[in-house]
């Protein structure tokens, strides 16, 4: 989450996608294996808080997108910004 801080602009958002618990997967994508893995939705907020990010939604196995976990979060302005 720090590396996206690094490169979102105060109030840039942030979306992504993650499983819904701490897990490994092997899926398949376009023929390939692919590994999956993901945090604890717990993990994921102390990681987007540490990082400068305000979590504005989740939407855990969300229908709409395959059942992934769906984050939005903000960066907020750093101290010095405001």
């Amino acid at each position: 989450m720090a590396h996206f801080s690094e490169h979102a602009a105060p109030g840039g958002a942030l979306m992504f996608t993650s499983g819904p618990s701490h897990s490994i997967a092997i899926g398949c994508w376009q023929g390939a294996r692919l590994y999956h893995a993901s945090l604890d939705p717990d993990d994921y907020r102390g990681l987007l808080e540490a990082a400068g990010f305000e979590l504005l939604k989740f939407v855990p196995e969300d229908p709409a997108c395959n059942r992934h976990s769906v984050w939005l979060a903000v960066r907020r302005p750093d101290r010095r910004e405001t």
